[in-house]
């Protein structure tokens, strides 16, 4: 908070910044880590976050008529045009987890997207969660998360000293924030 006012998000990471000062940016006023956070648990937590995700989108993007029988044409064509910028945001940042793994030297996982999206339709759960997925309150609710996911990922970065790894992740985060923003500007039109 900077003067009693919530800091905004800052999305646009200055070029020539050290890994260590693009977290600073984001610690935000707490200074302490989460009981038992380390960088490799962070990011299995955000990769398990953006695999669910990414599942979820793309069944609520394949299925037609989402919005029910009753539905307007609008309403079905802000459903499909939000429901495909999530699938492409989140496709994206799970091939960018998936890219973190291979440097990690951690198994990289299937990253056919296809098989991905016909295992979603198999699973009950991704099947169920994209059906009923309302984007706008998902999307709020979301985009209020992504700034804490940002200050925790900075803290346990600093604290550690892994500011490369960190800094990485939280650019992840920041790809996330967009994908989200562009999703509410194609809710607002």
């Amino acid at each position: 908070m900077e003067n009693g006012r919530e800091r905004p998000l800052r999305r646009d990471l200055a070029m020539g910044l050290t890994w260590q000062e693009q977290l600073e940016v984001y610690v935000g006023d707490r200074k302490t880590v989460p009981k038992g956070a380390t960088m490799e648990s962070v990011e299995e937590k955000y990769a398990e976050d953006v695999t669910r995700f990414a599942r979820m989108s793309g069944v609520a993007a394949q299925i037609p008529r989402r919005v029910g029988f009753d539905g307007s044409r609008e309403e079905m064509r802000v459903d499909r045009a939000v429901g495909r910028v999530m699938t492409m945001t989140y496709l994206d940042l799970w091939r960018r987890l998936a890219m973190f793994d291979l440097l990690y030297g951690r198994p990289v996982p299937n990253s056919d997207w296809k098989t991905m999206i016909k295992e979603c339709a198999e699973n009950e759960p991704a099947r169920r969660e994209g059906a009923t997925v309302q984007w706008a309150k998902w999307i709020e609710e979301r985009s209020a998360i992504v700034p804490q996911q940002l200050a925790i990922v900075a803290r346990v970065g600093l604290h550690y000293a892994e500011h490369r790894r960190g800094g990485r992740l939280c650019h992840l985060l920041v790809v996330e924030a967009r994908g989200l923003d562009r999703a509410k500007e194609r809710m607002g039109e």
